[in-house]
């Protein structure tokens, strides 16, 4: 095995190790825990060379180290069946249902391609296939779960009048950064600790301004850490800012924003095992009443999916930016070829974790026909969507079969005009009159028909039939002109 792959497969087991120790079993961590000693002890032996006897012969055969030994020991092979455990959950988990990281649902206009988004944002998050319920029953379950999920682990958005600065960073009036929708997705993706540090900060400003203006002081170091290493705040261009150390030394000047990204990585620092786990997350918690600071770990296999409507109407080049060449699954975090850059404003480094997800959203017309190059279409797995008459809820208008109305126009477009052309059941859509069928047609397929075949009459005539028009004569050449709508019957309909 060589090394990309080793390592590969050793950041995918510690994301999934890390939650399950943290949630299940402790015991397991002592297991691994003298396995990692082993594998430095070999490491030692290797580097020492001749010099390794020599190292191995001071380890002391007193009673105190022998007992350490034996205390290791025990709990090293009471690990194994926690071991045995961990690797089944993982093994199960690796067999979870894969989907592709980055899909395109491609279709004619009104096929239903959002619902059909919405339904595979779920599968996607719950690792599951549509089950064989009733079609009704089934789609109001996916369609609530998915108001469940949202804002949580599914988002939407559009490429509709959007920029680089509202899907990854921009620099505000004050001169703050501002995550894009992707970039905060991916950090939420990325972090095991599920945090509320944006309350948090809220709530801590509020509070800090208030004792500000009470006590006119520009530090607060509360009793129980005055002694130890106090640590002083600061609101500083509307942010909340700290500083270790006393206001009488210099170390202690300069102030440094305390943003979500700290508070998560100090969080993080105290899930370890050390001494001492003083912080200054501790001490907020000290600060004020009512002031919290809750955390849960999260699964490192949840997946977060963004939906991204109106794919056609950006350039997905200049949306993402620097960030483009990192959603090809091969870049994405954890993989062999793993890449990370560095952000032009923030400066801060980035890489796309692999469990966000991306579904995006195009019409196939050629009024809205998304442009896809070479590289576009490597990236994305395309899903086409045809239309589907029998989703039509209203199937007769007097005698008109509309289901089958539908299917046959479309066959005879996509015979003459080409499959991206063909119209969506959702046209139909609540079309319960003859009244508003003719509607339908009038102000949008013949409208869209005479813009596809470029006014050519001719065209229009092979599609509709010889029942939508009537002949008219002009000197000596006979053309076939549309009737009024005036004119239209149930039998125009009927024969199409």
């Amino acid at each position: 095995m060589d090394d990309k792959t080793y390592f590969y497969l050793i950041e995918k087991f510690k994301r999934v190790f890390f939650y399950y120790r943290s949630s299940n079993d402790r015991t397991l961590g002592d297991y691994l825990s003298m396995m990692n000693e082993n594998l430095y002890l070999r490491a030692l032996v290797r580097s020492y060379g001749s010099n390794a006897q020599k190292k191995i012969e001071q380890f002391e055969f007193n009673e105190e180290n022998l007992l350490r030994v034996r205390e290791r020991t025990t709990s090293a092979f009471k690990g194994v069946e926690a071991f045995h455990h961990f690797i089944d959950f993982y093994l199960d988990n690796l067999k979870r249902i894969n989907f592709d990281v980055n899909q395109l649902i491609l279709g004619p206009v009104g096929s239903n391609k959002r619902n059909i988004a919405k339904k595979k944002a779920v599968e996607i998050i719950n690792d599951s296939i549509p089950s064989n319920e009733k079609k009704a029953s089934n789609e109001k379950k996916i369609f609530d779960e998915y108001n469940n999920l949202l804002n949580e682990k599914i988002f939407f958005s559009s490429f509709n009048n959007t920029s680089y600065s509202d899907f990854i960073e921009d620099v505000n009036e004050d001169g703050k950064i501002v995550d894009g929708i992707f970039k905060k997705i991916c950090r939420v993706a990325n972090n095991n600790i599920d945090i509320n540090a944006g309350d948090f900060l809220s709530k801590l400003k509020d509070k800090l301004k208030d004792y500000f203006n009470q006590y006119e002081e520009e530090y607060y170091s509360p009793k129980e850490t005055k002694e130890k290493n106090p640590i002083r705040f600061k609101i500083i261009d509307n942010s909340v800012c700290y500083s270790y150390g006393s206001v009488y030394y210099s170390y202690g000047a300069d102030y440094t924003e305390l943003t979500e990204e700290k508070i998560y990585g100090n969080i993080e620092y105290c899930l370890e095992p050390r001494d001492s786990k003083f912080s200054y997350v501790e001490t907020l918690k000290c600060l004020f009443d009512g002031l919290e600071l809750n955390y849960n770990l999260k699964n490192p296999l949840d997946k977060y999916v963004l939906i991204i409507d109106d794919f056609n109407e950006g350039d997905l080049h200049k949306i993402f930016g620097d960030v483009y060449p990192l959603l090809d699954i091969k870049h994405r975090n954890g993989e062999i070829d793993a890449q990370k850059i560095v952000l032009g404003k923030s400066k801060e480094t980035f890489f796309v974790p692999d469990n966000v997800f991306i579904l995006a959203i195009a019409d196939s017309s050629p009024n809205y026909k998304v442009k896809l190059d070479i590289k576009t279409r490597s990236l994305f797995k395309i899903n086409y969507v045809s239309p589907n008459p029998n989703d039509i809820t209203v199937k007769y208008i007097e005698e008109i079969n509309l289901p089958l109305l539908l299917k046959n126009l479309n066959n005879k477009i996509d015979l003459i005009l080409g499959r991206d052309y063909t119209f969506g059941q959702n046209f139909f859509y609540r079309i319960d009159s003859f009244e508003k069928l003719k509607n339908v047609f009038y102000t949008q397929f013949i409208p869209a028909l005479e813009s596809y075949t470029n006014q050519d009459k001719e065209k229009l005539f092979e599609i509709l039939g010889i029942a939508f028009f009537i002949k008219t004569k002009i000197g000596d050449t006979t053309y076939n002109k549309l009737k009024s709508i005036d004119e239209w019957d149930e039998t125009m309909f009927k024969n199409l």
